[in-house]
């Protein structure tokens, strides 16, 4: 599995469980409209009329629908057995026989108060009460009379709402005859008394409702903003603990990391260009260095007693050097080096070929025999890598032996 493989997994799960809140049927919204019976016994066009728009968290889907309904509002008071009677109903509505057909053949949505006997009893009755007498029932509301804090609502693995009360018997999932709807009761009332102020005008009026699902983008909202607001701290924890790795744990001293760190892949891309393409380099040319003199080596004069090319050491080299060696032994029998102008002193061998072909500066000091306060000739920038100059010795540079050249200033040539 590779990195990103288990972010990707993470990423999946969090989205998924961002959004299982979300029910299978959206939920429920009732839209109440005032409508009157004109005397062709038409009814009010419902499109041209004001309405109002009532939802609640206790307005729910309880047998499922998959379109929206409407009919006109009746009270079908609490529709249980031999209790609730045609005679009782025409009462609440305000109604008298024989009905008008318009009406009697009109879509209606029962409303039915809570208690008394099973909610699926009371949806029986009040469907066996329009058969009889042809109320043309298409949808039923079930008010709860009283407060329903203490009623509480089960999602099930289907997604559906599932209410917890003692007198539910309706089965989960199983299409009735008709819709239902559980309306608490707040929005109960808010019906009662509209349909109660509704019936009580003259010329007759009726109250209208539609019942319409609508898209809930709050579930959705909020599970995606948790969503996001996760991985975005998931993003800021990866990035912390990747910039506390390479730079350390203290955020204000990223950014001097930052730069230095640049500054260093800058030289080491210079360096790595410069190596392509060969390194420039300063040497002194064999007059220049035969006129740096060559004295014996004295402790007190020379600041370094060992060589830092070929790390010998000068006095321990005095016993070993041949009498016939004019090279490097001196009249007195002491070691001879090359002493540069910055006071350290070399085996010729060695500072011979270093200022030759590597550098113009002191292998200790640095010190620059090509700098404009020292009058020695430089020779000319060669752009060939290091690599590729010869390890010939200094004497083979020049035609004559070092020795044989003269003890001339450093700032002039042999050939002068």
């Amino acid at each position: 599995m590779s990195p990103r493989s288990p972010l990707l997994l993470l990423f999946v799960l969090l989205f998924v469980r961002g959004f299982s809140c979300a029910s299978s049927y959206p939920p429920v919204e009732i839209y109440a409209q005032e409508l009157d019976e004109l005397p062709n016994g038409l009814f009010y066009n419902p499109s041209y009329g004001d309405y109002s728009s009532l939802t609640g968290p206790y307005l729910m889907t309880l047998i499922p629908y998959s379109q929206n309904w409407n009919g006109l509002l009746i009270d079908f008071n609490i529709s249980c057995p031999n209790t609730t009677t045609f005679n009782i109903i025409l009462a609440d509505n305000l109604l008298s026989v024989p009905l008008d057909p318009s009406y009697r053949h009109a879509p209606k949505i029962a409303m039915i108060k809570r208690g008394g006997c099973l909610w699926s009893q009371k949806i029986n009755w009040a469907l066996s009460l329009s058969s009889t007498y042809s109320m043309n029932i298409i949808g039923v509301f079930i008010v709860d009379n009283q407060s329903t804090q203490n009623m509480t609502a089960v999602r099930l693995n289907n997604g559906t709402l599932y209410l917890n009360a003692y007198d539910n018997d309706l089965p989960n999932g199983v299409i009735q005859p008709v819709p239902t709807i559980f309306v608490d009761n707040l929005l109960g009332t808010i019906l009662y008394h509209t349909l109660e102020a509704t019936n009580s005008n003259k010329p007759m009026s009726f109250l209208q409702v539609t019942v319409s699902f609508y898209e809930d983008t709050s579930s959705w909202t909020t599970g995606f903003n948790a969503t996001v607001g996760i991985l975005l701290l998931m993003i800021c924890c990866l990035l912390y603990y990747h910039f506390g790795r390479r730079y350390g744990w203290n955020p204000l001293k990223w950014r001097d990391e930052m730069r230095f760190e640049r500054a260093r892949w800058e030289a080491r891309r210079q360096q790595r260009r410069n190596g392509n393409r060969g390194i420039e380099l300063q040497v002194l040319k064999p007059e220049a260095i035969v006129n740096i003199p060559v004295v014996a080596y004295d402790a007190e004069t020379i600041k370094n007693s060992t060589c830092p090319i070929c790390l010998e050491d000068y006095a321990g080299l005095q016993g070993g050097i041949p009498e016939n060696d004019q090279v490097e032994r001196s009249e007195s029998g002491a070691y001879r080096v090359r002493m540069l102008p910055c006071g350290h002193g070399f085996c010729v061998d060695c500072i011979d070929v270093w200022l030759g072909k590597k550098s113009t500066s002191c292998p200790i000091c640095k010190f620059d025999l090509a700098s404009p306060g020292v009058s020695i000739p430089v020779n000319e920038v060669t752009n060939e890598p290091l690599s590729s100059l010869s390890n010939e010795p200094l004497g083979s540079l020049s035609n004559e032996p070092l020795g044989s050249l003269s003890n001339e200033p450093l700032g002039s040539s042999s050939n002068e």
